[in-house]
């Protein structure tokens, strides 16, 4: 028996709500996706997202502005990188230049000890040359 032309129509509708709801619960997994990564802190790439998201690239393919969130939060993340990097190399460059100057100090403190032994000895040696002299030996 042939269904009705009602029963199809109703049925090709909720097929179609179906669909509508599955693809705008992948849209939310995709922008849930890209947080989570954000959240992380890891790159943010497509292919991690269709990992995140278990999506298809066609579907991201099909929805552009799912690929400009994409965009956007790849742009923001390499702004974040670069700023880390920035931040990184300039306390680096903050502990290098303690380090110099601490190395600066004891080599200081190094001369003036060299300094301080040097007069101890020749100290020693004339006391050293007084004995000599008192000695029975000489």
């Amino acid at each position: 028996m042939a269904e009705s032309t009602t029963t199809k129509g109703l049925k090709i509708e909720q097929c179609r709500k179906n669909a509508q709801a599955k693809s705008d619960r992948k849209r939310q997994d995709v922008l849930a996706a890209i947080a989570v990564l954000q959240g992380k802190q890891l790159p943010i790439t497509k292919a991690a997202i269709k990992r995140q998201a278990n999506v298809s690239y066609p579907f991201l393919a099909k929805h552009p502005d799912l690929l400009a969130a994409i965009e956007t939060a790849q742009q923001n993340d390499r702004e974040v990188r670069l700023v880390a990097e920035v931040n990184k190399n300039r306390n680096q460059e903050q502990v290098v230049t303690a380090l110099k100057r601490r190395v600066n100090t004891l080599k200081k403190q190094l001369e003036e000890k060299e300094k301080e032994l040097r007069k101890k000895q020749e100290t020693i040696d004339i006391l050293y040359g007084k004995l000599a002299i008192r000695g029975d030996l000489t």
